[in-house]
């Protein structure tokens, strides 16, 4: 059995079949409570530990070892809850030379109503040794977290990064160009509120085609790349290379990552679904933008996806 203070609790996770088989065998034996006439269940974690595996985790908070048990409690309770704030979603971008971009985008950002949702906003930037004002930009802006790498180690580094940085509950990546609406953080956050999946995708594709700005090379690549992800990690996404991508941030951050290129994101798409995730995806609106005005990925990236899909295929 656990430690002293370990045993005496009051949230217990339990598999169906063990509490539908497990407790009507046991609740044949023990006697009722002289003075509540009740059957007591704390007696069946020791009973079903020497029959199998019982896990325990400690409380980081007094009020979590509070029992309901009196209206005195309940209040107390009810009270605590409604003082808590509001979850939290990190919004991690990472930026490299972008000072013609991030300044309208943190304003877009801000600007984007959660309230509705009952979640705040947490704005991470991590600057990847950017060789414009990127980074004194982003410093001057109020309410926003900067990080700013000690030398270029492409986008999936700086995400790591920032994910690393990251407290809320929910975690978003976010380029920091100006292709993707930040509007679309509702309705991909109402996808994962409402327990649909455990990962939502901001698809560009889903019920369109291409867009008219963006170069075939582009398209054919990252839907070249849904076939291949199909193929060697076994789910089929209309775009596994979109740069929204929501996660809960304890789910992102247990991922194990090591690409520190545009390569990332296959990785993150082969360990989510080796772990047995459910990922959906979310329609999002796009706006490409050519080489000339700042597209970072090239044709190299592709055979590397190929590659990062194959190595991480199994987690």
């Amino acid at each position: 059995m656990p430690d002293d203070g370990e045993s005496e609790m009051g949230l217990f996770s339990l598999a169906r079949s063990t509490y539908l088989d497990r407790l009507t065998e046991f609740a044949a034996a023990p006697e009722m409570g002289s003075r509540t006439g009740e059957r007591n269940f704390l007696p069946f974690i020791p009973w079903i530990a020497a029959r199998g595996e019982v896990v325990t985790f400690p409380c980081v908070d007094e009020m979590e070892a509070v029992g309901v048990n009196t209206p005195e409690e309940l209040q107390a309770v009810e009270r605590y809850l409604s003082a808590r704030e509001r979850p939290v979603l990190s919004i991690v971008i990472p930026a490299y030379n972008e000072e013609q971009f991030i300044g309208t985008l943190l304003t877009q950002i801000k600007a984007v109503d959660l309230a509705a949702l009952g979640v705040d906003k947490e704005i991470i930037v991590v600057d990847d040794c950017s060789r414009d004002r990127t980074a004194e930009i982003v410093a001057k802006e109020p309410g926003v977290r900067l990080r700013r790498m000690e030398r270029n180690g492409g986008k999936g580094r700086a995400v790591r990064a920032g994910i690393e940085m990251a407290t809320g509950e929910y975690l978003i990546i976010q380029d920091a160009d100006l292709e993707y609406d930040p509007n679309d953080y509702v309705p991909m956050l109402q996808a994962l509120l409402s327990g649909a999946a455990d990962v939502v995708y901001g698809s560009r594709y889903l019920s369109r085609g291409k867009h008219p700005q963006q170069s075939w090379a582009a398209y054919l690549g990252g839907r070249s790349l849904s076939v291949v992800g199909l193929v060697l990690a076994g789910r089929y996404l209309t775009d596994t290379v979109t740069a929204l991508k929501l996660f809960r941030r304890r789910a992102i951050a247990a991922l194990p990552l090591e690409t520190g290129g545009f390569e990332l994101d296959h990785e993150i798409t082969s360990r989510m679904l080796a772990r047995g995730a459910t990922i959906t995806e979310v329609p999002i609106r796009y706006s490409p933008r050519s080489r000339a005005e700042g597209k970072k990925i090239g044709l190299r990236d592709w055979f590397i996806a190929v590659r990062t899909f194959w190595r991480y295929r199994r987690g």
